[in-house]
């Protein structure tokens, strides 16, 4: 493999140890550190000799110099040196950057004092309401239900109707972009055999990899996991130090820092994207204006056929990321992003401030905070596979999870309407509350008013709410049907589709729960259970992870930090984290 460098630069030197490393990154200069946090060639200074140029080994980098002394470090021992130099300051940023800078766009307060009283407000009207004229509260809400079955049945239609644009061609080049792949895991053991196969699969150069596997610090079973596996040096594991919330988005920011690829995306455990999905993005991005800055791939399920449940996801995913999000996307709208596959230039990520940590749907949250930056997302044409939830209780958690982040999200865009209106524009606006508050209002509501339409009629009276509610459940179904129809794929998803009505009483229920936990712990995160499939057998790749290139022997550094030594001043070093990211 070669390396980038400037003809007639010296052979680099091999074998830096962790510990010489460390101890002179703890002397290093803030802005050699920087260097050294974006993986680039950095100058470094090792005992009482003069300074040499540290490069990452079997890495693509332009060297700054030609003909000095050089020497080379693997990208893991870097990483580990770096995490141990500058634990606090990384920690810091990583929970407090959004909200020390932008605090009106971070959910770290859940509700500010004037929407607090606004919500109040609010709840005392609608209580009044339905207790007062349940059949117009009922319509109310009914209405807004249908809104939103009316919008995915339109959004069937469109993409129906109008023909996919061709995909973008294929870069093949030699001056392919460094591209880095963050991959958040947690209590992950049993997938990480698949994980690694997924990503060998993945057809980029291996020099222009940067794949980043976030863990915990406390996980040991997904460290032991790893432990079993010779990693190769495009991958480095990134330990997220205890601080803050314990969620995704921080574990993200952590690696972001580090980061090094001029693109970026995320991919969780248990995904199977497109082996061609990156050199997609990176020709997708060549052609769309600097302002679009993210690129959401299209997720999908293998196993959809296990159960009813999966099949239900099966649907709601498909009406999603291939109806309602490519439309939103090509009327120019702001959306959601979903929780993996988003593809990022990395200097607009960073300019909007990474993910929130305190957000429990941060995809969602960042889709909305683009817009209000004045950039945009579009849709991939690529498809990334993701495996259903199979089991109630687990499908319950992860619900109440997207509920509570829906919730948090409306909340920090709706802090100044008139600024979210600005932001997002008149129909960017109306679309984000259906699909935020709307989708939680509905769900929470849907049952009470549902029954007390039904009493009424079961008393003789005809509310024309119960007509709005059965219109909506008509409208969804429609979506569906039809979406089977155009793919030709009716055959064991009829009965799913005419039963999609029962999933929104399960769907309200994880509603109640999100209200509840948002009351009293707002950013518990409730993890996805991943592996359950694999677990009984199955494989969608067909290969096992030792056929994969990626050995099953060896051990990755076990992150012991050796005696503490001397450090220069810390808001020195916490200056070069901040710069950097």
């Amino acid at each position: 493999m070669q390396i980038g460098g400037r003809v007639g630069a010296r052979p680099a030197q091999r074998g830096l140890s962790p510990a010489r490393l460390e101890s002179a990154l703890r002397t290093t200069p803030a802005a050699a550190l920087r260097q050294a946090l974006r993986g680039r060639p950095f100058p470094l200074v090792l005992g009482d000799g003069p300074p040499v140029w540290c490069r990452l080994a079997n890495a693509y980098a332009d060297l700054p110099l030609a003909s000095v002394p050089m020497v080379e470090v693997e990208p893991q021992t870097l990483q580990t040196a770096l995490e141990r130099c500058l634990r606090a300051p990384l920690t810091d940023r990583a929970v407090n950057h959004l909200s020390r800078t932008h605090h009106a766009m971070s959910a770290r307060e859940p509700v500010w004092r004037a929407q607090g009283l606004a919500l109040a407000a609010g709840l005392a009207l609608a209580a009044g309401l339905a207790l007062i004229a349940p059949a117009a509260a009922a319509a109310v809400v009914g209405l807004m239900f249908l809104s939103l079955s009316a919008m995915k049945l339109a959004a069937v239609c469109w993409r129906i109707a109008t023909r996919r644009a061709a995909a973008a061609p294929l870069l093949i080049s030699s001056n392919l972009p460094v591209y880095t792949v963050l991959v958040p895991l947690y209590r992950e053991g049993r997938i990480v055999p698949r994980l690694l196969e997924a990503l060998d699969r993945l057809d980029y150069p291996r020099d222009r990899l940067d794949v980043k596997l976030v863990t915990e610090e406390d996980d040991r079973d997904t460290h032991d996991a790893l432990a079993r596996h010779v990693l190769p040096s495009w991958i480095t594991v990134v330990r997220a130090p205890p601080g803050g919330p314990k969620t995704k988005p921080k574990a993200l920011n952590i690696a972001l820092v580090t980061a090094r690829g001029a693109y970026v995306v995320i991919y969780d455990a248990e995904d199977v994207p497109a082996r061609d999905q990156l050199l997609r993005a990176v020709a997708a991005f060549a052609t769309l204006p600097e302002h679009v800055i993210c690129l959401q791939a299209r997720l999908a399920f293998h196993s959809s056929r296990h159960n009813w449940l999966t099949r239900q996801y099966a649907l709601e995913y498909a009406v999603l990321f291939d109806g309602l999000l490519p439309l939103l996307s090509a009327l120019r709208l702001p959306f959601p992003l979903g929780g993996t596959s988003n593809h990022f230039r990395i200097g607009g990520l960073r300019a909007v401030g990474g993910w929130d940590p305190f957000n429990v749907t941060e995809d969602a949250d960042l889709g909305y905070r683009l817009a209000r930056f004045g950039y945009q997302a579009r849709m991939l044409d690529s498809v990334t596979l993701e495996e259903p939830t199979t089991a109630l209780g687990p499908w319950f958690r992860q619900r109440s999870r997207w509920m509570k982040g829906f919730l948090q999200t409306w909340l920090v865009l709706m802090r100044s309407p008139p600024r979210a209106f600005r932001d997002l524009g008149a129909s960017g606006c109306v679309v984000m509350n259906l699909l935020m508050a709307g989708s939680v209002l509905a769900a929470i509501a849907h049952p009470w008013l549902l029954g007390v339409l039904l009493w009424k009629a079961l008393a003789g009276a005809a509310p024309s709410g119960l007509f709005v509610f059965a219109a909506g459940h008509a409208l969804a179904i429609a979506a569906a049907l039809l979406y089977l129809a155009d793919r030709d794929r009716m055959s064991g998803f009829v009965t799913a589709a005419l039963t999609v009505p029962i999933q929104w009483f399960l769907v309200s229920a994880a509603a109640h729960c999100a209200i509840v936990e948002f009351a009293v712990d707002p950013f518990r995160w409730n993890k996805t259970d991943h592996g359950s499939l694999i677990a009984r057998g199955f494989s969608p790749g067909g290969a096992s992870a030792s056929s994969s290139g990626v050995g099953q022997r060896g051990r990755i550094a076990d992150g012991e930090a050796p005696a503490s030594r001397s450090s220069p001043d810390a808001a020195l070093r916490g200056a070069a984290v901040r710069a950097a990211a």
